[in-house]
């Protein structure tokens, strides 16, 4: 398998961490695997069928949501896909949705009330479907928790992965030089836009 993860994996191995690092030979015993099968699939060695993964998600834990969440990713990742690779998500994201499950696994409803963005958008971020702005996604880390170091970890994955490129300064066009594309010129403007009314929105609140 690739050294990149599938996101059940991921939820896996995170729930099994979240309730406490169960013994491996017991949850073998509970999935009815062997040891070293439950232990090369938490370690993304070894892909179960859904049976399997089914056994062992319900030997880890007795969260309902979370059975139907892995399984939902599971069918979504590799029994829907013709060529099964892991989507891996961006280095912010995958921190994000660890902090959102050691956090206790907040519902995408709860998250959006509480940041005041829509369930929708929402779900589009930690779907990998969108990347929010710095703020926005700060918004977010807020609703899920009070933990700076948490908030700062993921920030500083981002700020790598995604300012620079998102932030890059326009070059000046001299003579002889090609200018900008529209589209680029667009995007440039949309920043300048979402900037200003960001630092207009912090100066109201600071009052």
């Amino acid at each position: 398998m690739s050294d990149q993860e599938y996101r059940w994996l991921q939820l896996l191995k995170i729930e099994h961490i979240h309730n406490g690092g169960v013994d491996l030979d017991y949850l073998a015993r509970l999935a009815a695997l062997k040891t070293a099968e439950v232990e090369d699939i938490l370690d993304g060695s070894l892909l179960p069928d859904r049976a399997q993964l089914a056994r062992l998600i319900r030997a880890i834990t007795t969260n309902k949501d979370m059975h139907t969440l892995v399984l939902a990713e599971w069918d979504e990742e590799v029994d829907g896909a013709d060529d099964p690779r892991p989507a891996v998500a961006s280095g912010w994201l995958q921190n994000l949705r660890i902090v959102r499950y050691a956090n206790g696994q907040l519902s995408l409803n709860k998250i959006a009330q509480r940041s005041g963005l829509s369930h929708t958008y929402v779900g589009m971020v930690f779907k990998d479907k969108t990347i929010p702005r710095r703020a926005t996604l700060v918004k977010i880390i807020d609703a899920i928790t009070t933990d700076t170091a948490e908030r700062e970890h993921i920030l500083a994955v981002y700020d790598t992965e995604v300012t620079p490129t998102v932030r890059a300064a326009p070059t000046p066009v001299r003579n002889g030089e090609q200018p900008k594309s529209d589209l680029r010129l667009l995007a440039d403007a949309v920043n300048n836009l979402a900037e200003a009314i960001w630092a207009t929105s912090e100066r109201k609140e600071g009052r």
